[in-house]
């Protein structure tokens, strides 16, 4: 393939490395990134070309630039410079919308390119690969392949292959690396999850402690009783590769195998029991008798927390997770509070561009005016921040997506979700 010969194996791992942070690859797993940049090819960009138009409608191309610079200019206002692993282009690709700014090349340069269709094949054939190697091993794993019908005496398959495919959909790939925590005793469950590939073990705070390997499962507890994470997930592969499926996911797709996980759940609980007999039956007497019941359950510290507006720590002490988005003018990361494990959502303005825009009166009146709010229907603001370079906004990190792009994806709500939405927009307007 020529476009593929044109890049080196140094070439592809410098696109790579420039684009992983990108918003247009940020969901992307390390094949689909790989496919996409094989479909990449370098374009010759001379002095004073405007490869981007600002207003321009129908985009189609995304670039990375290889070697000489360009301006970035917003209604003729040069607002900043791309150079060598600049990337840009992605927004109007997400979004279908009109480029935002104009990009002109001031010396003669190169660009790699791709174009939306490439990039959407691309993305679409490795999903579309990698989503048959899942439903090849989920019809592995026990829980979706068969189960005893204790009444018939034989072996009924629970779940059709058409379900099968539904729940390979909705599981995501996470790897962890051995030492890493996937769970902690004592969280809330929000995630089921199936071993792919390696070996973790869980563990209690009272010494049980056990492994899990290949096709096993767990996390289902939590779900399925709404308690608090019984024990703690550590990984002991260097890759531990899991299939991960959220709670609303987990209801709503393993409906005809919820016998199978609530027997495997009541093993748990026989499994304490034991453990806990034993446990006593080491002990004297004294030492359990006069133990009140409830002793150590202590209030968690989201109950102790009075006020309303979070008190967070400091700028530097903030824990970064990942980019949740990235423009010309800043980004918003996923941080967290490492005293309070917190996640929250950090807005980063560059001084300089609202200063080039006259946007100092608009940033501070934003401010003043969520300083005002709080609601559970509103992004909060919880703190501000500044440094030499940005002026930084701590806010509600809401991470199920944008509801215009679930409902383009749904096409339509059934009328309890329609309500629901329209109820919560209400109570926004109430509260204002």
């Amino acid at each position: 393939n020529e476009e593929e010969a044109q890049k080196d194996k140094k070439t592809t791992d410098w696109i790579l490395e420039c684009v992983k942070d990108n918003l247009l690859f940020l969901k992307l797993d390390r094949e689909q990134r790989e496919r996409v940049v094989k479909r990449m090819r370098l374009v010759k960009v001379p002095t004073g070309t405007a490869i981007i138009t600002q207003g321009e409608v129908n985009a189609n191309t995304f670039y990375v630039c290889e070697s000489g610079s360009f301006d970035i200019l917003v209604d003729k206002v040069k607002v900043g410079q791309y150079k060598r692993g600049g990337c840009f282009g992605e927004l109007a690709l997400l979004y279908d919308s009109p480029r935002a700014a104009t990009i002109t090349a001031t010396s003669d340069s190169e660009v790699w390119e791709v174009s939306r269709n490439a990039f959407r094949y691309e993305v679409a054939a490795a999903y579309k690969q990698k989503n048959v190697e899942t439903i090849n091993f989920l019809k592995k794993v026990e829980l979706f392949s068969f189960v005893l019908n204790k009444k018939k005496k034989s072996w009924n398959k629970p779940l059709l292959n058409s379900e099968i495919t539904l729940a390979a959909d909705a599981l995501m790939e996470i790897t962890f690396t051995t030492g890493q925590v996937v769970i902690k005793e004592g969280d809330e469950g929000d995630k089921f999850y199936i071993i792919k590939k390696g070996m973790c073990q869980w563990s209690k705070s009272n010494g049980e402690k056990g492994e899990l390997s290949e096709g096993m499962f767990f996390g289902e507890r939590a779900l399925r009783t709404k308690e608090k994470r019984a024990a703690t997930i550590t990984a002991l592969s260097s890759e531990l590769l899991l299939l991960a499926m959220t709670a609303k996911d987990f209801e709503g797709l393993l409906g005809p195998v919820i016998e199978i996980i609530d027997g495997r759940i009541s093993q748990y609980k026989r499994m304490a029991e034991e453990f806990e007999k034993e446990q006593k039956e080491a002990q004297s007497p004294k030492d359990t008798k006069d133990t009140p019941s409830g002793e150590q359950e202590k209030p968690s510290e989201e109950e102790n927390i009075a006020a309303k507006r979070d008190k967070v720590c400091g700028l530097k002490e903030l824990v970064t997770i990942g980019l949740l988005g990235k423009g010309a003018f800043g980004y918003v990361s996923l941080v967290e509070d490492p005293k309070t494990k917190k996640s929250y959502a950090l807005k980063a303005i560059k001084k300089c561009q609202i200063v080039e825009l006259g946007q100092q009166a608009h940033i501070i009146s934003e401010k003043r005016v969520m300083e005002k709010m709080f609601n559970q229907f509103l992004v909060n603001l919880h703190r501000t921040y500044k440094d030499k370079l940005r002026v930084y906004f701590l806010l509600d990190a809401c991470l199920g997506g944008e509801l215009f792009t679930i409902l383009r994806h749904k096409r339509y709500f059934d009328e309890n979700t329609a309500r629901f939405f329209t109820a919560c927009v209400g109570n926004k307007f109430f509260f204002f």
